[in-house]
């Protein structure tokens, strides 16, 4: 009869503990983040898997607001050394994160949270403490050994309460061959108690994985700044406008933000009484140029304020002395090993370009006009094209000042300014604009109806394409700025279960990964894999995180022979 360990420990302490210190006035996150991860003992370079629970700790039956994850690999002293974003449904997140192939060895931590725990701080986030292994750097992270009780001792089944309601994971044999066909079996009672949550299930060498103590009631840092909005749509991009010279908000003022590249979109929206916006950004993948500017305020140079993405609070974190006890030394060897191999064999990723379609179909759909400028004689100025060809747009004056008019049949078109666009970066400066050469231009596309975006309405829109892409030589606003931003991380990035043909070393050294197991009515679940080229002795890992905040691990194995 196969022997099982249990072992249930708390992997987050809840924020309405003693050990979360918050101000009074500050509100109480509705949520918290709970992750397990593949195993705890990694080589440089490797990905980590994981899989999160964003909790509700109002209503542990209902979904959290929060639709993304922020997940990073940082050190005990807060740097961070990697990070993503990961979307999530249903309050379900799983993906991966690549360490760096040049870190020192060492004990890191991966961290997770919400934006809205944000508000809360570093205390309320959920930490994993894991050891990566460099045999490619001989200097290490420094670390003391008064980390408390960072390593405490196993919890016997028979101290677990509701242990009888039962899981059991039968692999079909006890002892494989390499590359030989594994079933593992996953019978789950139905008197489990707090069925909400997630299974997710890792196969992994013996050595590499440590179950750790929750860390928040010794996590040192200061109280966080400022209150995040809640990224129920996505994710967020927040900052402040105020005048550069003072400094004061300045409330009420359009901004306007254009992505840049192939999936092009724009957006506009007002400040708030506290000169604060905020964007809901579309839920695009790796990292995307941004021009973000406002509207022209007379008499006012304005300055934008960027809230960092990823949280900068300062942190202070147990530091454990590195060291490789016992068999780590031997899986770390040989985990190695396999990374170098894979290494080697890896194959070159297609390389995708980069240059978007230029004909590709923008954000406002299918042009009203469309004017090639290069069918046209050429004419001095960019003005003499709209006020002598027959086009919907023409250059007036107001107050002294040019601005542009689109002309059509709703009325709308005389109520509101149109949205005029340089390679789909808005600029609202008619002047500006005008002083573009003729020559640069490829041609202009003009929407002669209502536009509305957001809570803006535009009485059409004028857009200008470059040839070069180089925004026709335009001096954009001084007061805008480029941002190179991080978007949704690309799942298709994650190397998980992957299988190789013959003639090619079978490198993993995390035989099997899935981050959401769901049993079918009667409780019952069945995986499937193959082991790969290494011997030794493998652990299973079945984990269930419930919405209460706890996670309870089940344990098997098998030897590969």
């Amino acid at each position: 009869m196969k022997r099982y360990r249990w072992l249930v420990y708390i992997g987050l302490v809840l924020a309405t503990q003693a050990a979360f210190s918050r101000d009074a006035n500050r509100p109480v996150i509705g949520e918290a983040v709970s992750v397990v991860t593949d195993r705890s003992l990694y080589i440089a370079g490797e990905q980590i898997m994981f899989s999160a629970l964003v909790i509700n700790r109002v209503d542990e039956l209902s979904y959290s607001e929060s639709t993304v994850v922020y997940c990073e690999l940082i050190t005990a002293g807060g740097f961070r050394v990697a990070g993503l974003k990961f979307p999530v449904e249903n309050g379900r997140c799983s993906g991966c994160l690549k360490i760096p192939d040049d870190v020192l060895s060492g004990f890191y931590y991966l961290r997770a949270y919400t934006r809205a725990l944000r508000s809360e701080g570093p205390v309320a986030y959920h930490y994993s403490l894991l050891k990566v292994v460099n045999l490619g750097r001989s200097d290490v992270v420094a670390g003391t050994d008064d980390v408390g009780q960072l390593f405490p001792s196993a919890v016997s089944a028979s101290d677990i309460p509701g242990h009888q309601a039962g899981i059991e994971i039968i692999p079909d044999n006890e002892i494989y061959s390499t590359r030989d066909s594994v079933r593992i079996r996953i019978s789950v009672n139905s008197k489990m108690p707090n069925k909400t949550g997630i299974f997710s299930i890792s196969v992994v060498p013996e050595a590499t994985v440590v179950n750790h103590a929750a860390l928040n009631n010794q996590i040192k840092s200061a109280q966080a700044a400022g209150n995040y909005h809640i990224e129920n749509r996505g994710i967020n991009l927040s900052g402040k406008l105020v005048e550069a010279s003072t400094g004061k908000p300045l409330p009420g003022i359009i901004m306007n933000l254009s992505i840049i590249g192939k999936g092009r979109d724009f957006m506009a929206i007002r400040t708030d009484s506290l000169g604060a916006f905020n964007f809901a950004l579309p839920l695009y993948t790796g990292n995307r140029d941004l021009f973000l500017c406002s509207a022209k305020v007379p008499g006012t140079e304005t300055r934008i304020l960027v809230d960092n993405d990823f949280c900068t609070e300062p942190v202070q974190l147990p530091a454990p002395a590195f060291r490789l006890e016992g068999s780590e030394n031997d899986a770390a060897y040989q985990m190695a090993v396999n990374r170098m191999v894979e290494t080697a064999f890896a194959t070159v990723a297609d390389t995708v370009s980069a240059i978007a379609n230029e004909m590709e179909i923008p954000f406002y759909g299918t042009p009203s006009e469309v004017l090639y400028l290069d069918q046209f004689v050429q004419l001095p100025t960019l003005e003499e094209y709209f006020n002598e060809l027959p086009m919907m747009v023409k250059v007036r004056k107001r107050k002294g000042d040019k601005y542009f008019k689109v002309f059509g049949a709703q009325s709308d078109l005389e109520v509101f300014d149109p949205l005029v666009l340089i390679d789909h970066v808005a600029v609202d400066d008619a002047e500006r604009v005008l002083k573009i050469l003729p020559q640069n231009i490829a041609r202009i596309e003009v929407v002669n109806e209502p536009y509305v975006k957001g809570s803006q309405t535009y009485g059409g829109i004028i857009s200008i394409i470059s040839k070069r892409g180089d925004f026709a030589g335009i001096d954009l606003p001084s007061s805008g700025i480029f941002v190179n931003y991080r978007f949704l991380a690309n799942d298709a990035k994650c190397r998980t279960n992957e299988q190789v043909g013959k003639g090619i070393p079978d490198t993993r050294n995390t035989l099997f990964w899935a981050p959401q197991i769901v049993p079918d009515d009667f409780g019952n679940a069945v995986v499937r894999f193959t082991t790969a080229d290494s011997y030794g002795r493998y652990r299973v890992i079945l984990s269930k995180m419930l919405t209460s905040g706890e996670i309870i691990t089940v344990e098997s194995g098998f030897t590969v022979k």
